[in-house]
């Protein structure tokens, strides 16, 4: 029970009666569930699947990363931010729309160009077949995302623990399965990714219908539209920069399959797999809780969010340094370990990755910051500035004929600087809302 006062203490949420405190630790203990799942059946895994198969997985989780966080053009970020339910649910549709739109522009691309993506473009032609599997994720990460803003609206974060449980549950049966049943294939890593995220959608769709039963919210077609034009921005900025950081963050795994094959893919998608722990445990479950909060002070006109922002920073950071020098010291012996010999190098790109880390665990929860209060063109800029920096440093250290481990010993370096920036521009950003004590009405129009 200390250790859970200490960390809602660190994490510096001051709400009411520590409503937000006690949401923080209940996505957390999900997280720490979800989590402790996919580690636990990962050293099963890499010896049923091996380091090649790991590298298909990552491709696969790459064009999902990047075409997945766009799904729902970011109506899912502007759920909370309406007045009224009904306002609200006329984004959640538009979202949900939208992504059922991209989903079949999607599968509409991989049957008339899957083939020459598959082989041409990253020279992985095993993929060809699973690319089938992208269109039906993102859909699935697309109707996340609304649902989640319509939980984050009513600051609701059961059906987002139920829906994390359930993701990860799936997810791991189904992996292991495939695992057994296809030797050395890469389909039951994907199918269980998918199964995972459609399993996720249904838990928290049931969810949030029972809380809702008896209002009528599904909205007009007029309300609809309505929503979108008020909203565009998220579509029309906000959505282009979301395309371009997901491409920022997915380069590495496409990059070094690309230039390096898919065995140094497969090292690289499973350090990630294991840095996402610490990761997923603060960043994603205090990311949510924070944007609630963002929001909510913003359109209060609240001087608050300098203290919710640098309270926030402070505690990730004291909690993030310990697994950096874990990663530092311990990486290689550990992948070697626990996850056989053939993954040492792995836990090498783990351990150049150790700075990098901290920087992300102290941005990750803060990155929303510009978008919520108004600033999509300052968060296109950094996106485009850390999606070049990581694609100059690759093809220089892949025309300087450097290991792959050495290429991402370049780009740790580049994504701790990148990500130190973002922190100083969501500090700026912050600082001069609350200097024109404004509400929260430039999310939807031109940032000042």
């Amino acid at each position: 029970m200390a250790q859970r006062e200490r960390l809602r203490a660190l994490l510096g949420f001051n709400t009411t009666k520590t409503t937000a405190r006690r949401s923080m630790v209940s996505l957390l203990g999900a997280t720490v569930l979800g989590q402790a799942i996919a580690l636990a059946v990962s050293p099963v895994l890499t010896r049923l699947t091996g380091p090649a198969a790991f590298g298909v997985f990552g491709v696969y989780l790459a064009a999902l990363g990047v075409l997945g966080a766009v799904a729902s053009w970011r109506f899912g970020l502007a759920v909370p931010l309406p007045d009224t339910d009904e306002e609200a649910a006329a984004v959640m549709v538009a979202g949900a729309l939208g992504a059922l739109a991209l989903a079949a522009l999607t599968a509409l691309l991989v049957l008339f160009a899957g083939e020459w993506t598959a082989q041409v473009v990253l020279h992985t032609p095993s993929i060809e077949p699973l690319l089938w599997l992208v269109p039906v994720g993102m859909l699935g990460v697309g109707l996340t995302d609304v649902l989640s803003g319509w939980c984050l609206r009513h600051r609701d974060f059961r059906p987002l623990v139920r829906s994390r449980i359930t993701r990860s549950v799936g997810t791991s049966a189904c992996q292991l399965a495939g695992g057994v049943v296809v030797r050395g294939s890469p389909i039951g890593l994907i199918s269980g990714d998918v199964l995972g995220r459609l399993l996720s959608v249904l838990e928290m769709a049931r969810s949030i219908t029972q809380a809702e039963r008896g209002r009528k919210l599904l909205p007009s077609i007029s309300r609809v539209r309505a929503a979108i034009s008020r909203y565009r921005a998220f579509a029309l900025v906000s959505t282009p920069s979301t395309f371009i950081n997901a491409a920022g963050a997915w380069a590495p795994v496409l990059l070094l399959t690309i230039w390096w094959g898919p065995i140094a893919g497969g090292l690289y998608t499973l350090g990630q797999r294991v840095i996402g722990v610490p990761i997923g445990l603060l960043g994603d479950s205090a990311g949510q809780v924070y944007i609630s909060e963002l929001a909510a002070r913003a359109r209060d006109s609240s001087s608050a969010m300098t203290g919710l922002f640098s309270k926030t920073a402070k505690g990730l950071l004291t909690l993030g340094i310990p697994a950096g020098i874990a990663m530092l010291l311990l990486g290689p012996l550990a992948f070697r370990t626990v996850f056989g010999p053939q993954w040492a190098d792995a836990g090498v790109m783990v351990r150049w990755q150790a700075l990098a880390l901290v920087c992300q665990l102290v941005a990750i929860p803060l990155a929303q910051t510009l978008n919520v209060l108004g600033y999509q063109r300052q968060q296109l800029a950094w996106d485009v500035t850390r999606l070049t920096l990581t694609v100059a440093g690759f093809a220089w250290a892949h025309y300087s004929a450097l290991s792959p481990v050495e290429s991402i010993a370049v780009y740790g370096v580049i994504t701790a600087v990148t990500y130190l920036l973002l922190i100083g521009l969501g500090w700026r950003a912050i600082r001069e809302r609350e200097a024109g004590n404004t509400k929260l009405t430039t999310i939807v129009g031109t940032p000042p």
